[in-house]
């Protein structure tokens, strides 16, 4: 049913605090009805493009989902909103080439081969995109939820999503 074909696939979380102090997670994820990148005539940009030339000049669709609060586990109690920002599965696979499970707290993460499925992507590439996403996704999370996060953020070390339903 809809239910699950709506499930995003994980990719990245993106960690920070809002002003107050209150712990969010932006998770980056891609679901197949997202379309693809657009050049500047809207048309969709192959797998070709995206591995050579990231998404420079591209228009990129997304689709921001609803913010939730949510208790992390630890029994602490502590609370973190939680926002799912979806792009096209195509952009994803490039934003992920080259970073191994462990991405470092402080951001940088230490690079593998990078290697899509359909072969090497260079591993500045890869990174450009992932920035690029990460831009995109904290200023629609801010967009939907009316308030700044700053940029102050860390890319948790080996988690690829935050706050699903009944740890899933």
């Amino acid at each position: 049913g809809m239910a699950a074909d709506a499930t995003p696939t994980a990719g990245f979380v993106i960690k920070l605090s809002a002003p107050d102090g209150t712990r969010h997670y932006v998770n980056v994820c891609s679901h197949p009805v997202i379309e693809r990148p657009l050049d500047p005539q809207d048309r969709q940009v192959d797998d070709a493009h995206l591995r050579t030339r990231g998404l420079e000049n591209l228009r990129v669709p997304l689709l921001t989902g609803l913010a939730r609060t949510v208790v992390l586990p630890g029994g602490e109690g502590e609370e973190a909103v939680c926002i799912d920002v979806v792009f096209s599965q195509a952009i994803l696979e490039v934003a992920l080439a080259g970073v191994n499970d462990e991405v470092p707290d402080d951001g940088k993460p230490r690079v593998k081969k990078a290697v899509g499925r359909n072969g090497d992507i260079d591993p500045d590439l890869a990174k450009f995109v992932r920035v690029r996403l990460i831009e995109l996704a904290l200023k629609n999370a801010e967009e939907d939820l009316g308030y700044r996060l700053g940029r102050n953020f860390t890319l948790p070390r080996g988690v690829t999503y935050r706050g699903g339903v009944n740890g899933g």
